[in-house]
C-alpha cells in the first residue's frame, strides 16, 4: 500500500488532467486512494475522501442509487472507525432505511449497513443498556 498511494495520487492527477469530463473515473480513482489511506491506518484522511465520494456519487445519481448506497456504507465504517459512533449512528440509521427501502430487507448491503450500525453502537463508549438490547435485536433479524 506504501508504494501505492504515489501511483493513484499521480493517476489522479492524470485523470483531472485530461478526463476532467469524467466524473465517474474521477470519483473512482478517490475511491481507490480512500481505500488506499484505510490500508495506511490513515482513518481520518480515507473518510475525509469518503465522505466527498459519497457526496459526489449522491450528486450524480441520487441517493437512491446503488453506487451512493455502497459509497455510504464504505462512510459508515469509517465513521465507526474514526471514533464518531454518535454520527455513525445517526448516518447508519438513515442509511439503513435506505437500503431496505431501496434494495431490501435481506439484500447483502443492507445487511453490511445493519452490521456497520451495530458495531458503532457497541464501541460507544456511552452505550446505553437500551441501544444495546436494540443492538442485539437487529443482529438477531441479520442472523434469522
Amino acid at each position: 500500500p506504501e508504494e501505492s498511494l504515489p501511483v493513484l495520487e499521480a493517476h489522479s492527477v492524470l485523470i483531472r488532467r485530461y478526463w476532467s469530463h469524467d466524473e465517474d473515473a474521477i470519483l473512482i480513482n478517490q475511491s481507490n486512494i480512500a481505500c488506499c489511506l484505510d490500508d495506511l491506518g490513515r482513518w481520518d484522511e480515507a473518510l475525509v475522501l469518503k465522505r466527498q465520494v459519497f457526496a459526489g456519487w449522491v450528486a450524480r445519481l441520487g441517493a437512491s442509487s446503488k453506487q451512493a448506497i455502497v459509497c455510504g456504507s464504505n462512510v459508515l465504517i469509517s465513521l465507526g472507525r474514526t471514533g464518531c459512533f454518535v454520527e455513525a449512528q445517526t448516518f447508519g440509521r438513515k442509511l439503513a432505511a435506505l437500503a431496505k427501502r431501496v434494495l431490501g430487507d435481506e439484500h447483502a448491503l443492507t445487511l453490511v449497513i445493519l452490521h456497520g450500525l451495530v458495531h458503532a453502537r457497541c464501541r460507544d463508549p456511552d452505550v446505553t443498556r437500551e441501544s444495546l438490547v436494540d443492538a442485539e435485536a437487529t443482529l438477531q433479524d441479520i442472523v434469522e
